[in-house]
């Protein structure tokens, strides 16, 4: 039998969004490397979760469970506020190293104590490091504060230079490798697919089960729902609504609603006109309810606040074949145009996604591209490769 040859940490300091479905994809990857070792060290609520998909018993796979005090810590910008909660990150995973001794580091998220954590591993030898980086820079320099300026220039002019720092994963950018390569004199930027998650196979058309007419079109609100998703304002759009705008029309909003916005959303939801009609699931939902979601309805409705990352909406609307209406402008505008993936709002002010829900324009969509390259297998070698 041949000597293991790789010891790789994956450090994750949440589960939120789809960072349990990136860590499940590494994981069941992980299990045919049998020549590496893998340490994966996520947040203890994954003992709570690990239900929802199938985790099977790898000897080459073990767990380094962050406990609750730890990950509120790591995830909480009031703790000690924003430069408090990096680096904390970093002091953490810090020590996850010195106590794993591996020889590559895998983090989900740039935003996880980069640059401090080069400050405590300071001159020692460390592992090679690589990251994803979600949120495109260039996208939001004019919406930052004069901190996280600071911040983010030295992370990328002078931490991510160094050699310790082997691959930067720009997260469904294709736009920005060459200019973060160019910018920073490097070439250590590489493309990541954000991967297609959901399977088509599952879930069922739930128009019976929830009275929906045939002929009814359907926009359905999924996933984490807060302010600058949109959600607020679909609500006030749908106040404008009159009798014969809502009579062939239903909304689904399925998620979670956040407590930044719960008593406003109820409010709002309690005062719509008795004609329209909208159908809620506040809670977390499982994966086979949002396949049924998508099979049941017309449009995937998320009018984002223009934000410089992706969402893996898009890539679960294009494999339904289902047109996603939501705001012109950050990457998720770049994404919808390139790829034909639905309707692109002027902005995200309640008149603008009235006017969407009333005619969006989907005669060019064209999905199939997006879901079949953004695909799991892609989204794993490009990552394992950097193990290489």
């Amino acid at each position: 039998m041949k000597n293991k040859t790789n010891k790789i940490l994956i450090f994750g300091n949440c589960l939120e969004g789809h960072h349990l479905e990136y860590i499940h994809h590494l994981y069941m990857r992980a299990t045919k490397e049998v020549l590496s070792d893998f340490i994966f060290v996520i947040p203890d609520e994954f003992l709570k979760m690990r239900n929802l998909l199938e985790w099977p018993d790898a000897s080459n796979i073990n767990f380094d469970f962050l406990d609750a005090n730890e990950t509120y810590k790591c995830n909480n910008n009031k703790y000690l506020h924003y430069l408090g909660s990096q680096t904390y990150s970093a002091r953490l995973l810090c020590k996850k190293i010195k106590k794993h001794q591996p020889d590559h580091v895998f983090m989900l998220s740039i935003d996880m104590g980069i640059p401090f954590l080069d400050l405590f591993l300071g001159y020692s030898k460390s592992p090679l490091i690589s990251c994803i980086i979600y949120r495109i820079v260039p996208y939001q320099w004019h919406s930052l504060s004069a901190i996280k300026k600071i911040t983010e220039w030295i992370t990328y002019h002078i931490t991510l230079r160094k050699k310790r720092y082997k691959t930067c994963f720009l997260l469904n950018s294709h736009k920005y490798i060459s200019v973060y390569n160019k910018k920073f004199r490097t070439d250590k930027y590489k493309y990541l697919d954000d991967p297609v998650t959901t399977d088509i196979k599952k879930g069922d058309n739930l128009r019976a089960t929830l009275e929906i007419p045939d002929a009814a079109r359907v926009y359905v609100h999924l996933g984490v729902m807060g302010r600058d998703k949109g959600t607020l304002r679909i609500l006030e759009a749908l106040n404008l609504f009159s009798e014969d705008d809502a009579r062939d029309r239903y909304f689904i909003f399925a998620g979670k609603i956040t407590d930044g916005i719960r008593d406003e959303f109820y409010e709002k939801y309690k005062s719509l006109p008795p004609y329209c009609h909208v159908i809620l699931y506040d809670k977390f939902c499982e994966y086979d309810l949002f396949c049924s979601l998508y099979k049941t309805c017309d449009y995937v409705l998320f009018p984002y606040t223009p934000r410089p990352n992706s969402s893996g909406l898009l890539g679960n609307a294009a494999l339904f074949g289902k047109p996603v209406i939501t705001t012109d402008g950050g990457a998720m505008g770049d994404l919808v145009r390139e790829y034909h993936l639905g309707h692109l709002m002027p902005d995200n002010s309640v008149s603008s996604i009235y006017q969407a829900i009333l005619k969006p324009d989907t005669s060019d969509f064209s999905p199939k591209k997006y879901s079949e390259s953004h695909t799991i297998e892609n989204f794993c070698e490009q990552i394992f490769s950097s193990f290489r």
